[in-house]
C-alpha cells in the first residue's frame, strides 16, 4: 500500500472518529437545550455546514479562504511598495534570469504567458460557463463570474497603488503595472474554479489528487 493510500485510510478513520464525538455531543441533554434556545443561530452554522449545496460549506470554506489570502495580498503589497530589500532582491532576479533566456525557453514560456491572457481565458470562461448552463448547474455559475470581477478589481486596484514598473528588458510587452499579475490572477481563479469543479464530481481519492496537483 502506498504512502497516499496509509494517509487517506488514517485521515477517513480520524474525521470518522471526529463525526461521532460530535453526534455524542449534541446527543446530550444539555447540549440539546443550547441548541433549541439559539435555533436561528445553530440552523445558520447547519446552512453554512452543508455539503450538498455550494452556498454550504464550499462557500464557508472558500469565504475563509478569501479572507486569508486577502490580507496576504495586502502585505504583500506593503512590502512591494515599503520594504527596500524586497525590491533590490525584485530587481537582482529579474536581471539574474535574463542572463539564461534562449529562443526554446523564451518560446515556452510565452506560450505559457497566454494561457493566463484574457482573450485566450476568456474564450474558455465563456465555453465553460455555456457548459455549466446546459448541465444545469447554475449555482457554479453564479458565483463563478462575480470572483472573476473582483479578481480583477483587485488587480487593478493593487496596481494603481504600488505603481510598480515592469523590468528595464522584458521579452513580453504589457502597458499596465506589473504588480500585481492580471495573467497570474485570472489564471488562478479560473484554473483553480475548473480543477475545484472536477475535484467535486470525481469519485475517487487519486483522480480528484491528480487533479488538485
Amino acid at each position: 500500500m502506498s504512502g497516499f493510500s496509509h494517509f487517506m485510510n488514517f485521515f477517513i478513520r480520524f474525521f470518522s472518529i471526529v463525526l461521532s464525538s460530535v453526534k455524542v455531543m449534541l446527543a446530550h441533554p444539555r447540549v440539546q437545550k443550547v441548541l433549541k434556545q439559539h435555533q436561528r443561530f445553530f440552523a445558520f452554522l447547519r446552512k453554512r455546514l452543508d455539503r450538498a449545496s455550494f452556498s454550504g460549506f464550499p462557500m464557508t470554506i472558500l469565504s475563509i479562504l478569501f479572507l486569508y489570502v486577502f490580507f496576504l495580498f495586502l502585505g504583500m503589497v506593503f512590502d512591494v511598495m515599503f520594504a527596500e530589500k524586497i525590491v533590490n532582491a525584485d530587481v537582482r532576479i529579474a536581471h539574474f534570469f535574463a542572463y539564461f533566456r534562449t529562443p526554446q525557453l523564451i518560446k515556452f514560456f510565452i506560450w505559457v504567458t497566454f494561457l493566463g491572457k484574457w482573450q485566450i481565458v476568456g474564450g474558455f470562461i465563456a465555453a465553460v460557463s455555456i457548459i455549466l448552463f446546459l448541465w444545469e448547474k447554475r449555482d457554479y455559475i453564479i458565483y463563478f463570474w462575480p470572483v472573476l470581477l473582483v479578481g480583477e478589481l483587485f488587480t487593478y486596484l493593487g496596481k494603481l497603488a504600488t505603481h510598480r514598473i515592469r523590468p528595464a528588458n522584458p521579452v513580453y510587452f504589457e502597458d499596465s503595472f506589473s504588480f500585481p499579475s492580471g495573467h497570474s490572477v485570472v489564471a488562478m481563479v479560473f484554473y483553480g474554479f475548473l480543477g475545484y469543479f472536477l475535484i467535486r464530481k470525481l469519485a475517487g481519492w487519486k483522480q480528484k489528487a491528480v487533479v488538485f496537483f
